[in-house]
């Protein structure tokens, strides 16, 4: 039997099993007529969702049942967002001072010198790449100038390394038998001062006392304070310790208040479930006095009384940092209602989907001018499709998956380069329900999906005003079949701008380009924090799905406003952030319909 036929009959049988004929003579006629309509809706709907290209004369239009899976897709991403939104962090990046004895290692000629055979370390052992740029001096012919290079070098080179505090001492000796006696003096920490800190350093900072103190410490240490909104302006000092070569770390910490929330709202929704939405959020620093954070989160149709469409999301948050880790947890919880014509009666579609995660990310390196992230996480995801509030359990999925991603950011002068990628899938071996992809019915849950990314910021000014490019890659690569919700789309804010993303084109590969170029507006309007900006986006999507479209390549142009500014008569507690602008599709199938222009509004009160 070919695999569409073996994939519709398992439909039928679902769809009969839960909307079949009425049990029980008593039931009323009309339950049972309802539930002979809910029968044919089912197949419908979910035919249209695994056979996207079937014709409008099926039982229902394809395009409402694609609409279900849109939303369900603009529901993850709007999720996706507020996770980022409550995991962001401040680069914190201390380039090394200037110092004597940087750049090559030059002896100067002079007289006396002596021919140095070998050089003895004397006191605590030096690190390992010390001891090879020690090396060099070997076979040359020094004297008191070329002790005094040889030492600043070394000094360089271990300020380079980020430590600061440790040093390299000469002592007093003769160079005649050609041995070079040097001291090694590590910088070690004495004492940690934190007084009305709003956490406990054990938590931020990576090292304790009697470890070495490292300029990449005490900068992961300020980046775990500052992720905390409250703490943006905390500060980290050195000060001299009681024994030569020991330094007490002293944590200012930063004056803002450790509650934050805001309110706001955008028209980025589906017209079908509220094209204007509102969201508000609340986060709270350090709750249990470990630098923790945690976070929640609430969105919604602006329309709340509507009892026919609409769309709520919620999520909560939670982070505690250990030194170069960071653990976190999140719980989501999102469902959606749309009505829509039907045989006899308006029909309801609804879904909901629940997810709760948890993980690690770390730092495995970072140096004056770069830093490495690495994260991976395990999740469970449940969602189930409604039709006239009755489950329809072939659109049921209950998945255990995974998460893992590398990001690497690097500062050159003003440019800011990120490049990253990762893997994620789910664990059939775990799931209960993995759920139904097209053109395998035999499909055993398991699905992997690949993702890069790359990333170019650079600032430079023109007649004096202040400008910035910045250029953005994706790309997403299905190894396996995998469930449309899933699949990558394009044609909404979020990826091509330019469309009013009531369609999308959505298939399992994809990828994606965003240009923007912005200016600053400060001067001009005389307040700080406010650009205006042009954007051209493309994106393409692929793989076996994409069959059935009638196009794959969509472009799409955008020119706007963004900006952040304290209310006046505030006192600074109240800023307004915003962004409007308008769009234009500037390549599309013709099957796909937008408005143009398109108009966006994001405002956000933060208190």
């Amino acid at each position: 039997m070919p695999a569409g036929q073996v994939f519709i009959r398992n439909i039928e049988a679902s769809c009969r099993h839960h909307h079949g004929a009425p049990r029980g003579w008593w039931r009323p006629r009309r339950a049972a007529a309802h539930r002979a309509a809910s029968l044919r809706l089912c197949l419908g709907f979910t035919a249209a969702l695994a056979f996207p290209s079937w014709p409008a004369a099926q039982p229902l239009p394809a395009d409402a049942a694609t609409r279900a899976s849109e939303i369900q897709r603009r529901q993850e991403q709007e999720l996706d967002a507020q996770r980022a939104r409550a995991a962001e962090r401040p680069d914190v990046l201390s380039a090394p001072p200037a110092v004597p004895g940087e750049g090559p290692l030059v002896f100067p000629e002079e007289s006396p010198c002596f021919t140095i055979a070998q050089v003895v370390w004397d006191g605590s052992p030096p690190p390992a790449a010390l001891r090879r740029n020690v090396n060099t001096v070997l076979g040359q012919c020094i004297g008191g100038q070329g002790l005094r290079v040889l030492q600043e070098h070394l000094m360089a080179r271990l300020i380079d390394r980020g430590q600061i505090t440790a040093r390299v001492l000469v002592p007093e000796q003769s160079l005649a038998s050609g041995t070079l006696t040097l001291r090694y003096v590590p910088g070690r920490i004495s004492g940690v001062k934190s007084d009305g800190a709003p956490g406990w350093w054990r938590t931020a900072l990576p090292t304790w006392p009697g470890g070495e103190v490292n300029q990449r410490d005490l900068d992961q240490a300020l980046e775990n304070i500052r992720r905390l909104g409250g703490q943006a302006d905390a500060s980290i000092d050195v000060a001299p310790g009681p024994e030569l070569g020991d330094s007490d770390i002293i944590i200012k910490p930063g004056t803002g208040k450790r509650w934050h929330a805001y309110l706001g709202g955008d028209n980025a929704g589906m017209e079908s479930t509220g094209k204007n939405q509102v969201n508000a959020g609340l986060t709270l620093d350090s709750p249990l006095f470990l630098y923790d954070q945690l976070s929640v989160s609430w969105n919604s149709n602006a329309d709340l009384r509507n009892s026919d469409a609409g769309s709520r999301a919620a999520s909560v948050n939670y982070s505690i940092p250990f030194g170069y880790w960071t653990l976190f947890a999140g719980a989501s919880k999102s469902r959606y209602r749309q009505t829509v014509a039907g045989f006899d009666e308006p029909i309801v579609y609804g879904g909901t989907s629940k997810q709760v995660e948890a993980g690690v990310s770390v730092v495995p390196y970072r140096g004056a001018s770069y830093k490495g992230t690495a994260m991976l996480k395990f999740l469970r995801k449940r969602a189930n499709s409604t039709l006239n509030d009755i489950d329809i359990e072939v659109q049921r999925r209950d998945v255990v998956g995974y998460e893992f991603s590398y990001g690497h950011r690097h500062y050159i002068d003003q440019m800011v380069l990120d490049v990253g990628g990762g893997v994620r899938g789910t664990l059939p071996q775990f799931s209960d329900q993995p759920g139904y992809v097209y053109g395998d019915p035999d499909w055993n849950g398991r699905s992997t999906i690949l993702t890069a990314n790359a990333g170019l910021y650079l600032p430079f000014k023109v007649a004096g005003q202040q400008m910035a490019y910045q250029v953005n890659w994706q790309i997403q690569h299905a190894k396996t079949p995998i469930v449309p919700a899933d699949y990558f789309t394009i044609g909404n804010r979020y990826a091509v701008r330019g469309f009013d993303g009531q369609m999308t084109l959505a298939a399992e590969d994809g990828w994606t380009l965003r240009n923007d170029l912005s200016l600053d507006l400060g001067e001009l309007l005389r307040a700080p924090g406010h650009q205006g900006y042009a954007g051209l986006d493309v994106g393409r999507v692929g793989g076996p799905s994409a069959m059935w479209l009638s196009g794959r390549t969509l472009a799409g142009a955008v020119i706007g406003l963004r900006g952040r500014a304290a209310l006046p008569g505030a006192a600074n507690a109240v800023s307004a952030s915003y962004d409007v602008s308008a769009g234009w599709p500037l390549q599309k199938p013709e099957s796909l319909k937008t408005a143009s222009p398109v108009f966006a509004a994001t405002l956000m009160f933060e208190f």
